[in-house]
């Protein structure tokens, strides 16, 4: 007997490059809410945009046929990368990136865990990075921000599994994004080197993570490591 998948896929963060492909493949099977920032996404069918985190009940309810279930998923793609080191950042900077990396994930799940448990079904999938557990120089904030991440998705499997609710990280690697585009052709080579398959992640990469997340219940509360075989040592 097959487990119950998501019928809506809330997304934070959709126009994020490494996530964008995921969403357009996501959208043939699912109906989403996209959740944006500045970058208006482009319409899709099935899919509702909204542009506050508050909006996220009522599209999600606008997406539902009358006496249906929610069945939730959350995919957490929406994070502020730092571009300076900590004593370099303004305070408006400092407080965007706390505002979308932790805020924003905990002002989403105390509006969604509500109908979750009524509902005895709901699916967090958080995006996370090799960074949250090996911070280097100049990702003091965002690799401590990518941590909490971790560890409130883990709470929440953990503190909520009972009613049907579970979570996963997953701590990506070297992707094609626009994280490499950051990195010159001799990093980029030394990244490749450190990966055991010789390659960055791919759009297909994640989407099937995702995917494998979504339809496993008992996957809960951990980490899958997506990064080819990083070697960091």
């Amino acid at each position: 007997m097959s487990a119950p998948i998501p019928n809506i896929l809330v997304i934070l963060g959709s126009e994020s490059g490494v996530i964008r492909p995921v969403v357009e493949s996501l959208v043939r099977d699912f109906y989403l809410v996209r959740v944006y920032n500045k970058t208006v996404p482009t319409p899709l069918q099935n899919c509702v945009d909204i542009g506050n985190a508050s909006d996220i009940l009522d599209a999600v309810s606008s997406l539902l046929k009358d006496g249906e279930t929610p069945r939730i998923g959350l995919i957490g793609a929406a994070f502020a990368r730092q571009k300076a080191l900590l004593v370099d950042l303004d305070t408006k900077s400092i407080a965007n990136m706390l505002a979308t990396n932790i805020n924003l994930y905990v002002e989403v799940a105390t509006l969604l865990l509500p109908m979750m448990i009524r509902s005895k079904f709901g699916r967090f999938v958080y995006l996370s990075s090799f960074r949250a557990a090996n911070p280097v120089r100049g990702t003091t904030l965002y690799s401590a921000s990518k941590a909490f991440g971790e560890a409130f998705m883990t709470g929440i499997g953990k503190e909520y599994g009972r009613f049907g609710v579970s979570s996963v990280n997953i701590r990506m690697g070297y992707f094609l994004s626009g994280m490499m585009d950051e990195l010159d052709e001799d990093e980029q080579k030394d990244a490749r080197r450190a990966i055991a398959l010789n390659r960055f992640g791919t759009g297909d990469d994640l989407d099937r993570a995702i995917r494998f997340a979504l339809q496993t219940p008992y996957l809960n509360s951990g980490v899958i490591e997506l990064n080819g075989g990083l070697n960091l040592g």
